[in-house]
């Protein structure tokens, strides 16, 4: 029986879940839902892009809605904001980010992958560096908005080593002393 699946949130987790539902059925519709503006890119590679050992940051998106629908018939939105759930009738409330216009889209089953923002530490001095924490909404790698892990690398020395990184030694990485 084909069934409409819907999933709130790109990136890792919603793409991962996605993509396993494709291998399990290849009849079913698949619509993800990404409020920002990539459907997937490499986290790994994010400390690299800082420290501009990547300069290209397009080079860190690893998949676009039209290699989703290509390789894998799954359609991936993206600006596409869920703004409300209505479980009774099974319907999803969806704005666009760019245009500002609301849908609806009904659903069999509903998946939640929306990720999250960090919890910043109250630390002093920490708004002085050159660190911010990665967001999962609002990134931007095609420079229309803040790199998404924000220590910038605009020529900066990292943050001291004895501040409480998140996500932890991978940013460190991709800098040099």
């Amino acid at each position: 029986m084909c069934q409409k699946i819907l999933i709130v949130g790109g990136v890792v987790g919603g793409a991962s879940v996605a993509t396993r539902l494709r291998r399990n059925c290849e009849e079913d519709s698949i619509i993800m839902f990404e409020k920002g503006p990539n459907v997937l890119f490499s986290n790994c590679a994010l400390p690299y892009h800082l420290s501009e050992i990547i300069k290209d940051s397009e080079k860190l998106i690893s998949m676009t809605p039209e290699a989703f629908l290509k390789n894998y018939n799954i359609e991936a939105r993206v600006n596409a904001e869920v703004i409300a759930i209505d479980r009774f009738n099974k319907k999803l409330r969806v704005r666009d980010s760019i245009t500002g216009n609301e849908y609806s889209e009904e659903y069999d089953k509903l998946v939640l992958a929306p990720g999250a923002e960090p919890i910043v530490p109250d630390i002093p001095g920490l708004e002085k560096t050159n660190a911010f924490m990665q967001g999962q909404h609002g990134t931007d790698f095609a420079g229309h908005g803040p790199p998404p892990l924000a220590l910038r690398a605009h020529g900066a020395a990292p943050a001291p080593a004895d501040l409480p990184w998140l996500p932890g030694n991978r940013t460190a990485a991709g800098f040099s002393p």
